[in-house]
């Protein structure tokens, strides 16, 4: 990896993780994004954001690294996490096995079951049901998520390996102006749409009463 620098301003940080202005400093305010203030600007610690993006695809790595195997028996028996609970349903975990390969709680598995992110079925043992877990619907979400990061931080990657960092940002200069008025632009008229439908609410309001 060539050499990084320290620190750059909230719009290139933007280009890089493939998100706006507001959400990088949304991210520092919250110390995900280190930051310093120079004069009257907010800079971001490139560091962080190479930090932030590989932790955001390395909670991932462990789910890739099970459907990469084949022997799925063999991982279980070498998983070295005690987990009480195992699916007997062929394509499909336990609650507690899902948990484990998606770096998740139990209960941030149940969300996602609820939100239809993941599949699930009851399966009877005794007179107890329990929830097991599409292997399938697992790798598709895992999938989707992984190739959403991969986008969302391609200029990353590329910045990260390019050798001159002041010719990158000199040929990224007109894209980069270009993304930020459209993505401002983009705001302006949501947030017109959204004023202009609450007034039109309140005025049929009105004239009903």
């Amino acid at each position: 990896m060539n050499r990084l620098e320290d620190y750059i301003t909230c719009t290139q940080a933007a280009w890089l993780m493939g998100t706006s202005i507001r959400q990088v400093q949304g991210l520092a305010q919250k110390s995900k994004l280190n930051r310093i203030k120079k004069e009257d600007r907010v800079l971001i610690e490139v560091d962080s954001i190479v930090n932030f993006a590989y932790q955001k695809i390395k909670k991932y790595e462990r789910a890739v690294q099970y459907f990469k195997n084949q022997d799925k028996v063999q991982y279980w028996k070498n998983v070295e996490c005690h987990i009480q609970m195992f699916s007997d349903v062929k394509g499909y975990l336990s609650m507690p096995q899902a948990a484990y390969i998606l770096n998740s709680s139990r209960e941030g598995v149940r969300l996602m079951v609820k939100r239809e992110a993941l599949e699930a079925i009851i399966s009877k043992v005794g007179k107890v049901d329990r929830t097991l877990i599409s292997e399938e619907s697992i790798e598709k979400y895992v999938n989707g998520i992984l190739e959403k990061y991969y986008s969302d931080f391609k200029n990353l990657f590329e910045y990260i390996d390019c050798e001159n960092k002041d010719k990158y940002w000199m040929e990224c200069e007109g894209i980069i102006q270009k993304n930020y008025t459209d993505v401002e632009s983009k705001r302006r008229q949501y947030y017109k749409k959204s004023y202009v439908r609450k007034e039109k609410n309140k005025w049929e309001s009105s004239t009903k009463n």
